[in-house]
């Protein structure tokens, strides 16, 4: 979890290098933009308050711009103990040492089922892993062999945390979706959303329409605790089921 956290500081940061370096933007490729400089926010590594500081001493603080938050690069550097030098003549930002291995690639599943590749969390009854969906008609040119559901969605968000296999984690998600409902003209969908648990990043949202399947494919950027959320708006009588077909992690 520790790796994770600095990668994720690293690429922060790196995506702020303009701000650390303070090159200017006459070059090709660069543009002119306007951005807030926040005295104001305050960030905390391992819960200790950090103060940033440039090269020179000088305090230097984070950069808001377009809802996101860059920090300087240099100063984060300094804070996680990671070289840091700037190739003027290329035009290329140096993190680590020149030469020296790079981190070792996780293993990573190639399309194989999700089901067979660790195991749910919690104990949110309402959803149970299904063997076919003989319930449901099935995806034009496909055969249902498993998948999960999430029985009576109603306007309580219900979720379910699937962990894959110590020390495997996952870069895409791929399932047909289907929602079922006995009240088509009252319910034309149901919201679903996708999250890594342990970070809470939002992978996917968005509202599936009922009786219709729909094909995902979801970037999970490595991560190895995945939640499913999903709920509908409430209307007396209702019964509402999603169903998530043929998952697979790769």
């Amino acid at each position: 979890m520790k790796k994770k956290m600095i990668v994720a500081i690293l690429v922060v940061a790196l995506m702020g290098v303009m701000f650390g370096f303070g090159y200017t933007v006459a070059s090709t490729g660069d543009r002119q933009i306007t951005a807030t400089l926040s005295e104001t926010i305050t960030v905390k590594y391992n819960g200790e308050v950090q103060r940033f500081v440039d090269g020179s001493g000088r305090q230097v603080f984070p950069i808001l711009f377009e809802g996101t938050t860059y920090l300087p690069l240099r100063a984060m550097s300094d804070l996680l103990g990671v070289p840091v030098s700037w190739d003027a003549a290329n035009r290329t930002v140096n993190l680590g040492e020149a030469g020296a291995p790079s981190a070792p690639t996780p293993p990573t599943l190639n399309a194989r089922p999700l089901a067979s590749n660790g195991t749910w969390q919690g104990s949110a009854t309402q959803w149970q892993t299904i063997q076919g969906a003989a319930n449901i008609p099935q995806p034009a040119g496909q055969t249902v062999t498993e998948g999960f559901i999430s029985r009576n969605v109603n306007s309580a968000l219900n979720s379910r945390t699937f962990r894959l296999n110590e020390g495997v984690s996952a870069n895409v998600l791929e399932f047909t979706s289907y929602v079922t409902t006995n009240l088509p003209e009252q319910i034309t969908s149901a919201h679903f959303e996708i999250r890594n648990a342990d970070t809470g990043a939002v992978l996917f949202t968005g509202d599936i329409p009922v009786n219709t399947f729909n094909m995902h494919s979801i970037e999970l950027f490595g991560a190895t605790d995945i939640q499913f959320r999903a709920r509908t708006r409430p209307v007396t009588g209702q019964s509402n089921d999603l169903f998530i077909l043929a998952p697979t992690v790769r």
